[in-house]
């Protein structure tokens, strides 16, 4: 049997094991992108991905890049137990052709891409190409020579030495490895045939087989033994000191080969064979029709005609149709669509929205992607009609036309993190939007701004959309994405909804909130000044917004005290139980939507995320561009101006001096010009321009604006130098605070009525001996049954993150080492029925401020490394 009919690149666990049946699927996978590319390439405006050059030479990858699995060590570990197996003929084959001098070699090289690399000697010469495609297969996995060598031929012979007895052996037998390589080059050419494959696939094949030659094997051993001339015979890309406009080019190539490499081992597609055109061809009625308007052209279609520039920035007023201007902005474009929010729960309702029924699109084409998302694919899924697994596997593969997710799966390229560049090939597909930019600190706003000049480098499109955009952004956004700010006609700001209306009527309070008490917890000062305005708005709707976790929780408690006074009041705050902070939400929008009278006490969890409209809001001050976001859930879908003589927002204006605001929001310059221009405004009926006024007065002030931008620019200058190894630092990087998830097992037991099997789950994350087993295990464990395991271990993962609390990594380190059990990457606190229905109630905070934990010690003191 020929050796091309043996040799693995898998496991048996795969269908397709073979190494010519995986180096087939690749190549499957660079036609499926050609395909895409081919639709769509009139919108495409990065010339080097539509020529057909790229796409012969990533088939030449293609085949090259997995031949370094030609090893018996690699064989040995993809045949497994099946190598016991004496009469297993398959494996004695392997054996006699690894054999030297009566044993078969090992060549104790674990890294396959490094052998793949020496065999690319036989096929390709010197040329930028050649160099290129050799440089992606030596990149392909992750290793040292991505981050902390340089990639030369000499520094991989250094540190694998064993690499010269390998190249002896491919010497020894490069008449047998030369049949190998003709056999596997006809299979791919007849099976291509079979499927009239694209010229450029023929090509390719063609030019491998007329540059084959193994006497150069021959030629590398003499030089490697000389000590000279290696980098002549097996010269990389050198990758150091050059600007990414130099090497861009590079890395959208080795970004396409290894997301169709990663896609052809997943056993999905790369992307989806669809015309973007097509895909939002109804789009402009649906819109019209979906909001209730009939007229020939809507304001977001009129600034469309008038803007021809590639990158955009839409301020406009909350809940005046942004969404529906990105949407046919990209539409415009003809591209993919990559919509970003920095909110789980605001995606999740924006899914619904694209997705959903009446939604903007056929939900074949729209995903979702962050760290929870496959809940929303297990709603209505019974585990038979869809393979939620190999989904979210396409998902992570960007093979979406249109992708909602959040800003850390996107704008990370710039920490140049290992698979930065499966990012960054994607990008020139792609029309990016991003909402809510003023969410992001400086610090993450930076990261944000220099991968938008890569996105601009390789021709993607974005777009900025935002209610109250920070004017400190604006000279990084015109020199990194050429973005000047225009002011619209006012004939057509005449027609944007709620660009006239004036909402809001607001009054200061010169006082804090809260006090420290002398244990340095928080104490509500004023309670009877919110007790009052409270009063004097008794029939309508009250939302009160916080700046930290304990002080909503000390508020609430004390609307608490006369429970049968407030009537109802609602805690809401980021540290909540995942699964009760989704059911409160839907609780108070079906009581706002039925005018039943509520009392919201919150954080700023609503300042961007939930879609609230509220009669009357209190608050605590913060800089001018949240409290704005704060007071788009007052008054949000009224069709008429706020009419009363009352405020209908109050602001305590007192500045904590010791913790609290002061440290949450930087610098105190802002929020001390933030005090003085509500004072300015204060009594005034309020719309969208006095608000965008108020945001140009703090933040136009020379100090300010100089601390910011100097913040945006340090941060600049570090993206400059700093490389992060993995995507896993990049987004623990972005998202600064490090978090974890938190479950309680009582809180699941208590639930048991409500969900078969969560009371065998509670009793099993308790055991710590259960986490060495797989969720695969657990699942078969708890279900009691060895169908539909992958569904299962989903439902589990499902329920661990609904009754899980997102819990900083400071609070488990500081306050509950050697309490919390560390379980398949949760952490698990065990807590009586009294203590657990507290935090069920108030948050994850509670626990160390009104929970005697001392009961909860384990014997064990390093459970928590």
């Amino acid at each position: 049997m020929p050796l091309i009919d043996i040799i693995r690149a898998k496991s048996k666990r795969y269908e397709r094991i073979l190494l010519k049946e995986h180096i087939e699927d690749i190549i499957e996978r660079i036609i499926q992108i050609w395909r895409f590319v081919q639709k769509n390439r009139d919108n495409m405006d990065y010339d080097f991905i539509k020529s057909e050059e790229i796409f012969k030479n990533l088939t030449k990858a293609a085949f090259l890049h997995d031949l370094g699995k030609i090893d018996f060590g690699f064989q040995k570990k993809v045949f497994g137990k099946e190598e016991k197996v004496k009469e297993n003929k398959n494996w004695n084959d392997i054996v006699e052709f690894f054999t030297i001098n009566k044993y078969p070699i090992d060549f104790g090289i674990p890294d396959h891409e490094i052998l793949s690399v020496i065999h690319t000697v036989a096929f390709l010469g010197n040329d930028r190409w050649d160099k290129w495609i050799r440089t992606a297969i030596l990149l392909h996995h992750y290793n040292k020579f991505f981050a902390e060598r340089e990639q030369h031929i000499t520094r991989i012979l250094d540190d694998y030495p064993n690499i010269v007895d390998y190249v002896k052996f491919l010497t020894i037998k490069k008449d047998r490895f030369g049949e190998i390589y003709e056999d596997l080059l006809k299979y791919l050419e007849n099976e291509f045939k079979k499927k009239n494959a694209p010229k450029f696939i023929y090509d390719a094949l063609k030019e491998l087989e007329s540059s084959l030659d193994t006497s150069k094997f021959d030629v590398l051993l003499e030089k490697i033994d000389n000590g000279l001339g290696v980098s002549n015979v097996l010269p990389l890309y050198e990758l150091y000191d050059k600007k990414f406009d130099e090497i861009k080019g590079f890395f959208v190539f080795l970004g396409l080969l290894r997301r169709c490499d990663y896609s052809a081992s997943g056993e999905i597609i790369v992307e989806k064979d669809v015309s973007l055109e097509h895909v939002m061809e109804n789009l402009p009625a649906t819109i019209k029709q979906n909001i209730k308007i009939h007229s020939e052209k809507i304001w977001q279609e009129e600034i469309l005609e008038r803007h021809m520039e590639k990158n955009l920035i839409l301020i406009a007023p909350t809940g005046s149709g942004k969404t529906e201007f990105a949407l046919l902005w990209a539409r415009k474009n003809g591209k993919k669509l990559l919509y970003t929010l920095p909110l789980r729960v605001a995606l999740n309702d924006l899914f619904d929205r694209f997705a959903g029924e009446n939604g903007y699109f056929n939900k074949e084409v729209v995903d979702l992607l962050h760290s929870t998302s496959f809940i929303e694919y297990l709603k209505g899924e019974n585990g038979k009609d869809i393979s939620i697994d190999e989904k979210l596997k396409e998902i992570k593969m960007f093979a979406s036309p249109i992708l909602l997710t959040t800003p850390d799966q996107v704008f990370l390229s710039s920490l140049k993190f290992y698979g930065f560049d499966k990012l960054l090939s994607i990008y020139p597909f792609s029309s990016i939007v991003i909402d809510e930019i003023q969410a992001y600190d400086p610090e993450m706003a930076a990261i944000i701004i220099k991968t938008l000049e890569m996105i601009e480098n390789v021709n993607g499109n974005v777009l900025i959309i935002t209610a109250t955009f920070p004017p400190y952004y604006e000279k990084f956004l015109k020199h990194y994405l050429k973005i000047d700010l225009k002011e619209e006609k006012k004939h057509i700001k005449q027609e944007i909804k709620n660009y006239n209306l004036k909402r809001h009527k607001i009054e200061t309070i010169e006082k804090e909130m809260f006090s420290k008490n002398d244990k340095g917890g928080w104490e509500v000062k004023e309670f009877n000044e919110i007790a009052k305005i409270i009063n004097d708005h008794f029939s309508q709707n009250i939302l009160i917004i916080v700046n930290n976790v304990m002080k909503s929780i000390k508020l609430f408690e004390k609307f608490n005290e006369e429970e049968e006074k407030w009537g109802n009041v609602y805690l809401l705050h980021s540290r909540l139980i995942e699964k009760e902070k989704s059911r409160r939400i839907e609780e108070i929008k079906t009581k706002l939507k039925s005018n039943e009278r509520v009392i919201v006490v919150s954080t700023q969890l609503v300042e961007a995320s939930v879609n609230f409209d509220f009669d009357v809001l209190i608050t605590e001050i913060s800089p001018i561009d949240s409290q704005i976001q704060r007071w788009g859930r007052i008054y949000r879908n009224r069709d008429s101006d706020y009419k009363d003589e009352k405020p209908n927002i109050y602001i305590f204006t007192g500045i904590d001096e010791k913790g609290g605001t002061r440290a949450i929001y930087r610098p105190i310059e802002a929020l001390e010009k933030t005090k003085e221009v509500l004072k300015k405004y204060k009594k005034q009926k309020l719309g969208y321009e006095e608000e965008r006024q108020m945001i140009e007065e703090v933040y136009n002030d020379e100090k300010i604006k100089e601390k910011y931008e100097t913040d945006i620019t340090k941060t600049l200058e570090w993206l400059g130098i700093y490389q992060a190894s993995k995507k896993s630092e990049a987004q623990r990087i972005f998202r600064r605070i490090a978090g974890v998830q938190l479950v309680i097992p009582k809180i699941m037991e208590l639930q048991e009525k409500e969900i078969e099997h969560l009371k065998s789950l509670a009793n099993i994350i308790r055991d710590h001996e259960k986490s060495k087993n797989s969720w695969k295990e657990i699942a078969k464990e708890i279900f009691n049954s060895s169908t539909n395991v992958e569904y299962n271990v989903l439902k589990i993962l499902k329920w661990m993150y609904e009754y899980s609390i997102p819990t900083p990594e400071y609070v488990i380190r500081r306050h509950l080492l050697g309490l919390a059990r560390e379980f398949k990457g949760f952490y698990i606190l065990d807590l009586n029925e009294k203590d657990a229905e507290k935090v069920r109630k108030l948050g994850v905070d509670i626990i160390t401020r009104e929970i005697d934990l001392d009961e909860y010690l384990y014997e064990e003191s390093s459970i928590i490394g």
